[in-house]
């Protein structure tokens, strides 16, 4: 090995190089109903829900508030609204779950269902009567699901077909540019959650560590091996 040490080196250097190249390009697209085998009969369950509702894959996002700020405020309502209505132009989303989507059917409610007031409430004074008449009638655990008890976290929620991680990834990416580019981030800041977003960041840290230890064990076999 002494005389071809420099060819073995250079074997080595060309093999870190192709799995640094291919590696990455590995498919890591992940669809939930790949999990569950043929004859399961919970995936026939999932399939109807599939095809039949919006969806198996859930999406969360959680909004916190900057500074003093409430996520009950209006400005970060009018930020939250945004947010769903962008979302909701791709197509694939369930109706969302949030203070913004309750404000507004609550608001709709109590002007007698007209359809001008399908909006969020006009005022401050507006959202801390409907939030509190809530309250008082039984509703905080209600409202838990959309903020916290301080009201500076705000969860938004949907649900999604199963379209794939890869798929998953564009469209955070795409929400990620909007949200820059189109609302106010001083306001708040946020970060995705749930089943879905966790699984996709454990697929890319396995894909990672896929790749750094293949790169350590290459170096180390071609160092031993050149020596």
């Amino acid at each position: 090995t002494h005389s071809r040490s420099r060819e073995i080196l250079v074997a080595f250097a060309v093999a870190i190089l192709v799995s640094i190249f291919y590696i990455p390009r590995i498919s890591t697209d992940i669809y939930l109903l790949e999990d569950i085998g043929p004859n399961d009969p919970i995936r026939s369950s999932m399939e109807f829900f599939e095809k039949q509702s919006y969806g198996l894959r859930s999406f969360e996002i959680g909004l916190h508030a900057k500074g003093d700020k409430l996520v009950t405020d209006p400005a970060i309502l009018v930020e939250i609204e945004k947010i769903q209505e962008h979302l909701l132009s791709m197509g694939q989303f369930s109706p969302f779950l949030s203070v913004s989507t309750f404000l507004k059917e609550a608001n709709y409610i109590t002007h007698y269902r007209r359809p001008q007031y399908k909006r969020l409430p006009d005022s401050q004074a507006e959202i801390d009567e409907i939030l509190s008449a809530t309250g008082f009638n039984g509703g905080e655990s209600v409202l838990r699901n959309f903020y916290s008890q301080d009201e500076k976290v705000a969860r938004v929620s949907s649900r999604l077909p199963d379209i794939g991680t890869e798929a998953l990834d564009s469209m955070y990416q795409d929400l990620d540019q909007f949200i820059i580019a189109e609302c106010d981030t001083s306001l708040f800041s946020y970060r995705y959650t749930g089943q879905a977003y966790l699984t996709e960041v454990n697929l890319d840290y396995l894909r990672t560590s896929l790749l750094l230890g293949l790169l350590v064990a290459f170096v180390v076999i071609g160092i031993l091996m050149g020596i």
